[in-house]
């Protein structure tokens, strides 16, 4: 797995030089091109990671999204380097996208310290806007996901994983909205879906600055097992539009029933290409 280690570091590097002679080229935007961008990014945080936001990529527009996490689980640690994702545009109400992780484990051994570079599945998404909002009636979006197998080992392990989500947003001022998400999430393994729900508040400090606290859960049920296994979570974090055309972002998040069991600290960034 070390040659796809070495592809998603390059690939990262090649794609941040071409953000670079952006940003030297990079004469005046349009105002409309500046309110695209406030903000509508999909980077680590706000939920999933990728359920983030009712908003939908613009026509004819484009948006590479990018991102490390670093994950404490269980005495385990684990990077998640990259999670890279392009956005297209695709008409006024639809977009569609592709994302990508790679996770590099680190398995300590008495005599040293092991690491394995694990690629994830691929990703293919797509989102809908169902309703625009009005007054107490929230904006929503639908929001479909499939999993695809990326290697041999992975295709002989698992299916093709599909998830669902309802994304909801209101915006209660000017400077402050609620969102709040429903979904279903297949692991590829057993017949049982998870069940995803998120409620999150965001606050805009300035038009450039937001923060945001958030509440999501998962609700698991084997196939095999009665039982529903439950895991609350709550993460910190902000939203930060340095440029017209790029936002970062940072977060941290811990396991509410178990705290010291599962941590989580994240860094992303987006770039509007076009």
């Amino acid at each position: 797995m070390k040659r796809f280690f070495i592809l998603s570091i390059l690939l990262s590097l090649f794609i941040a030089y071409l953000f670079s002679q952006d940003l030297e080229n990079f004469d005046e935007i349009n105002e409309d091109t500046t309110l695209i961008v406030s903000i509508s990014v999909e980077h680590p945080g706000m939920s999933t990671g990728v359920v983030t936001d009712v908003e939908i990529m613009p026509f004819r527009r484009v948006q590479w999204e990018m991102g490390m996490q670093y994950d404490y689980i269980n005495g385990e640690h684990s990077i998640i380097l990259p999670t890279t994702a392009v956005r297209i545009g695709v008409s006024n109400f639809a977009e569609v996208s592709v994302q990508y992780d790679g996770t590099l484990f680190f398995n300590n051994t008495p005599a040293k310290t092991i690491c394995n570079y694990q690629v994830q599945p691929i990703t293919l998404a797509t989102k809908l806007r169902v309703y625009d909002g009005w007054r107490w009636v929230p904006s929503m979006t639908f929001m479909a996901c499939l999993a695809i197998p990326s290697t041999p080992e992975l295709a002989k392990s698992m299916y093709v994983t599909p998830s669902i989500y309802l994304l909801c947003q209101n915006d209660i001022t000017k400077w402050m909205h609620i969102s709040y998400d429903l979904g279903a999430e297949w692991n590829g393994y057993d017949a049982m879906p998870t069940t995803f729900w998120a409620l999150s508040l965001g606050f805009n400090l300035t038009e450039n600055f937001c923060i945001f606290a958030e509440n999501y859960n998962y609700f698991t049920r084997n196939i095999n097992n009665s039982k529903t296994g439950v895991s609350v979570n709550v993460d910190l974090g902000f939203n930060w539009l340095v440029h017209p055309r790029v936002d970062i972002g940072l977060y941290a998040t811990m396991n509410c029933l178990n705290p010291t069991s599962q941590t989580s600290i994240a860094f992303g960034a987006a770039w509007l290409i076009n």
